[in-house]
């Protein structure tokens, strides 16, 4: 794991750090537990056998999305805040390393979280260039969010890792923002209208991550070109005094403040809330009021991911 002054130097440089070692794999067990049990009862809804010799965690769902193309997606929209997640959430490493690159003296778990299966053949888990705040509205890209992206598996350009454009943050802005005719993508920035930069891919394993400042454009590098699933983790945290973007109040979950250190949390309670926030959040797609949708395919294409 990098010094923490080299995490922070980079941060603050580039608006992102990545950080090798971060975790135990193991630690990540348990996440991986849950979803190979959401993956088979999402299976036997849609009247799908997992087939025993493809049952491993990287094979299953690729191999249910070959049968049934939009399995993938809809695994994603019934993604649960389970004990596990809220473990590594809370997790003190994590939160040390959160604090080391804001000075927050209190931390709050962010409304957002995602779990996402990028399926070799999959559409509507593939990510254009973005930046986070695209998806909460404008008020929202004032709130100071740090993000955590954490791979599940091993990632590379093979299979579409993420890509992120060094020193983005430092415009202060949220680029413009467009939408897809056919609605199946999320908001994207198009190619002319991104920031310049180096493109970083994160090529990481298990146990390592990217930390990432709100403002920073990101994305996957491309299409899964391999047999297997890309499964990756993403949670973000704030000041505890700041709102919450969706509610409006100071009622974001407070996780760690600098007297207490990590702090007991009611997980069930916090799953309920988010679940309900989450369904909410979702019908409404206020991007969709935010940002304009393009009129054809080609505009597409090109920023497709």
């Amino acid at each position: 794991m990098l010094a923490e002054h080299h995490i922070n130097e980079s941060f603050r440089r580039d608006g992102f750090v990545i950080v090798r070692g971060l975790l135990p794999a193991g630690d990540l067990d348990g996440i991986k537990s849950d979803l190979q049990e959401l993956t088979k009862r999402v299976a036997e809804v849609r009247n799908l056998e997992v087939d025993r010799a493809n049952s491993d965690f990287e094979v299953a769902v690729a191999e249910l999305e070959r049968k049934d193309s939009g399995f993938a997606a809809a695994l994603h929209r019934e993604m649960l805040l389970t004990a596990s997640v809220a473990a590594i959430w809370r997790h003190p490493t994590v939160l040390k390393i959160v604090h080391e690159l804001t000075g927050w003296d209190t931390i709050a778990a962010h409304p957002i979280f995602n779990i996402r299966p990028k399926a070799p053949s999959g559409k509507e888990l593939n990510y254009g260039m973005h930046q986070d705040p695209a998806f909460w509205g404008q008020s929202a890209a004032s709130i100071g969010v740090v993000a955590c992206w954490l791979p599940l598996v091993p990632v590379s350009r093979e299979n579409g890792t993420l890509q992120l454009i060094r020193s983005s943050h430092d415009h202060g802005q949220l680029f413009q923002h467009y939408l897809a005719p056919d609605g199946s993508y999320a908001p994207f920035i198009s190619e002319e209208d991104q920031p310049a930069g180096e493109r970083v891919v994160a090529e990481l394993n298990v146990g390592d991550a990217v930390f990432f400042h709100q403002l920073t454009v990101h994305g996957g590098c491309g299409p899964n070109l391999s047999n297997t699933v890309r499964w990756a983790v993403d949670l973000r945290w704030q000041h505890h005094k700041d709102i919450n973007f969706f509610s409006g109040l100071r009622d974001s979950v407070k996780l760690w403040d600098v007297e207490e250190g990590c702090l007991d949390v009611d997980v069930v309670h916090w799953a309920s809330k988010w679940k309900c926030q989450e369904n909410s959040r979702k019908a409404l797609k206020a991007w969709e009021h935010d940002w304009p949708r393009v009129q054809n395919d080609a505009n597409v294409d090109k920023c497709k991911l």
